[in-house]
């Protein structure tokens, strides 16, 4: 599955990049449908869910910058509702 984490300043995206360095997330544009504050997002291609908010929590990310985590789905980009994503 694919995850996607948008954000509210180009400064908070390029941080999270360096500090999830270990998920090799990649920097693409955020998508049209997806309201953020600014236009660049990362794209995680990891399985489980549950490993991207780990790593969040583990660098403290929730508490310095503010993201949204959406996973793929067949429908598109959805607003993931797991417990510790921060939105």
């Amino acid at each position: 599955m694919q995850y996607l984490l948008s954000f509210q300043s180009t400064h908070a995206a390029i941080n999270a990049e360096k500090l999830l360095s270990a998920l090799d997330p990649k920097v693409i544009p955020t998508p049209r449908n997806i309201s953020a504050g600014c236009g660049i997002s990362l794209l995680l291609t990891q399985t489980d869910a549950t490993q991207i908010i780990a790593a969040l929590n583990k660098i403290d990310l929730t508490r310095d910058i503010e993201y949204a985590l959406y996973e793929l789905d067949g429908t598109g980009w959805t607003l993931s509702n797991l417990p510790d994503a921060n939105s």
